[in-house]
């Protein structure tokens, strides 16, 4: 490969891998996931999303489940075998409304999933964070929560319906 070919590909890379970058994607998922509560409201539920960095590493990621879910949680990670598929099962079966009707609501889990696969550097992996309080006492009706290891780090994704 040539000289100033392989420079061009670095700096791209660099410029990919940036820190602005990754809080660009993350951003692009936050402005995404606002749009999905406001249509997710309803007079007797609302629907919340929450996606952010935390603290930690793959090798310690049920403690940094742990600390990002706060105390009194049991928490264990699942490995999920196809992760697109099951966010967007999960999606589907509850937090995008069904009076959206049928194409339209696979659209806009599709379109959660790019986003989601960008500011996760292309993972092939996640886990399924099953968090349980450990005082019985729930503060969702229903949620689903991930996590998602990339080279920027750990990223939480948590899905609720409160009524």
């Amino acid at each position: 490969m040539e000289r100033t070919t392989t420079k061009y590909l670095q700096r791209k890379a660099r410029e990919m891998l940036s820190k602005n970058a990754a809080n660009r994607r993350v951003a692009a998922i936050d402005g995404y996931l606002m749009a999905l509560e406001s249509l997710g409201s309803e007079a007797n539920h609302s629907v919340s999303f929450d996606f952010r960095r935390i603290e930690g590493t793959v090798d310690r990621a049920r403690d940094a489940a742990l600390a990002a879910m706060g105390e009194g949680m049991k928490i264990e990670l699942t490995p999920l075998a196809d992760w697109k598929r099951e966010l967007a099962n999960d999606l589907l079966q509850g937090y995008i409304p069904t009076a959206l009707g049928p194409e339209l609501r696979e659209e806009i889990a599709q379109g959660l999933l790019i986003l989601l696969n960008r500011a996760c550097s292309d993972t092939a992996s996640a886990w399924r964070v099953v968090a349980t309080p450990t005082d019985g006492k729930y503060f969702h009706c229903a949620w689903s929560t991930y996590l998602f290891p990339t080279p920027d780090g750990l990223f939480l994704l948590h899905c609720a319906i409160d009524d």
